[in-house]
């Protein structure tokens, strides 16, 4: 059974912005978007596609526009570069999809995903400090690689490619580990997760301020038990929860991935001081103290006591299929 969804975009006005399919979006006022589930393109996935629609409300689309994730009812927030999920692959990008996210959540923490949840063929972080090319068009520093967009009534999911008849464990590793960084994340905010008092008794420093800028000063800050440079501030409370939301991106982390070896990054880059890639943290080598495991410890025993499947997020052989 089909179910019409319109989304209206009023007073909009947006000339040569993103990159897709090489075509800028114009839209103008009073123009309305029109998505009915299934989509028809992909008959493996469209059956699912209606049962998450009229179990949860919420549309999983493989076909949709740039103002679906961009537009964020007041402007235009377009942070990534983005390509569509192909409907070729929205049955097994839905597959994994339902492996490292869905299937881990019940059905009260399932109603809190947004209105749309977009299967994306392509989702990279950049940034535009390449300037411009001499004709006027801006040039864009490509930075990484990200699993998971989030917008104002949307997220984007990145995978729905030709990229998954080869996809590794270790990319299907951070995959499950960046969607449900996004669930926690929601849940903290919410109130349904607070920080446990272990994990807060487990700081060697007690929360005390310090800064974090050089690279000698980052590796000071693994070895002390954090996780970002802007953990700390002068205010403790804050300085908790900060680093408790920074754990919480390390929750659905394979444990495979988090004792590997460490993520290499440019200590240089004041943005991967303060979001650093956390692959390998647990080694050795980034925690020779095992300050962040403590941490991690506390943690992860506080969300198995609330029934989140903690030992399937540490050893994931289902993504291993």
């Amino acid at each position: 059974m089909k179910k019409e969804f319109i989304l209206a975009l009023f007073s909009l006005t947006l000339l040569c912005m993103g990159c897709y399919k090489e075509d800028a979006l114009v839209a103008k006022e009073g123009l309305e978007f029109h998505y009915t589930v299934p989509q028809g393109q992909s008959p493996e996935a469209d059956p699912k596609i209606v049962d998450y629609y009229n179990k949860y409300g919420f549309y999983i689309l493989y076909d949709f526009r740039p103002a679906d994730m961009f537009w964020n009812n007041t402007s235009w927030n377009e942070s990534v570069v983005m390509k569509q999920g192909d409907p070729a692959y929205a049955a097994k990008h839905l597959d994994l999809v339902e492996k490292a996210f869905f299937n881990y959540w019940d059905e009260r923490y399932m109603k809190y995903l947004p209105k749309k949840v977009l299967l994306c063929s392509r989702l990279d972080d950049y940034s535009t400090t390449g300037g411009g090319d001499g004709d006027g068009n801006t040039v864009y520093d490509i930075l990484n690689r990200v699993n998971i967009y989030v917008g104002y009534d949307n997220i984007g999911l990145n995978g729905c490619s030709a990229e998954l008849d080869t996809m590794t464990f270790e990319v299907k590793g951070k995959f499950q580990t960046e969607v449900n960084a996004y669930m926690l994340g929601l849940l903290f905010e919410r109130g349904d997760i607070v920080v446990p008092q272990e994990f807060a008794d487990a700081d060697v420093l007690g929360y005390t301020y310090q800064v974090f800028y050089t690279n000698t000063q980052v590796d000071s800050m693994f070895r002390a038990g954090y996780l970002s440079s802007q953990t700390l501030t002068t205010d403790k409370e804050l300085s908790i929860e900060n680093d408790f939301r920074s754990y919480l991106k390390l929750a659905a982390m394979p444990l495979e991935l988090l004792e590997g070896e460490p993520a290499e990054f440019n200590y240089d880059d004041i943005y991967l001081k303060s979001d650093p890639p956390l692959w390998g943290c647990m080694n050795s080598l980034r925690d020779p103290y095992g300050r962040i495991r403590v941490k991690y410890n506390a943690m992860m025993s506080y969300l198995e006591s609330l029934g989140l499947p903690v030992n399937m997020w540490q050893y994931p052989e289902h993504l291993k299929d």
